[in-house]
């Protein structure tokens, strides 16, 4: 399927419109149905995935799982055993902040101690 194909599904199943997912995602009237001739902005593909509540991989078509990511997080960080709240599932997202952080803290270090230890030229590091 194409990406207004997907979108088109989506509408149909949601009872929505494509004017009605354009004025609520400010896309301009028209356009969603002729992306399949033109280049969408990532950032307007993103807008309608959250609309329609999937996943902008759903909609390109490089995956079938019309599930949204956070589902399928949420399903795979705790295995379908009961429900997740939201209050669980920012937890995770924290975790995951600080996890990205920490690693770009220690790619800074790695690059510091690379700084430090360049052979000096002339008396002054390179």
């Amino acid at each position: 399927m194409t990406i207004t194909e997907r979108i088109r599904h989506l509408c149909d199943e949601q009872g929505v419109s494509f004017s009605t997912v354009e004025r609520a995602t400010g896309i301009t009237s028209g356009n969603i149905s002729r992306w399949d001739r033109s280049r969408p902005s990532v950032d307007a593909v993103a807008k309608v995935a959250a609309y329609l509540g999937t996943s902008v991989d759903y909609l390109i078509g490089a995956s079938d799982a019309v599930i949204p990511a956070d589902n399928e997080l949420k399903f795979a960080l705790f295995g379908g055993g009961g429900p997740v709240t939201d209050e669980m599932f920012e937890e995770v997202r924290q975790f995951a902040r600080f996890v990205q952080e920490r690693e770009k803290l220690r790619r800074f270090h790695e690059w510091e101690r690379q700084q430090n230890d360049k052979p000096l030229q002339n008396g002054k590091k390179k």
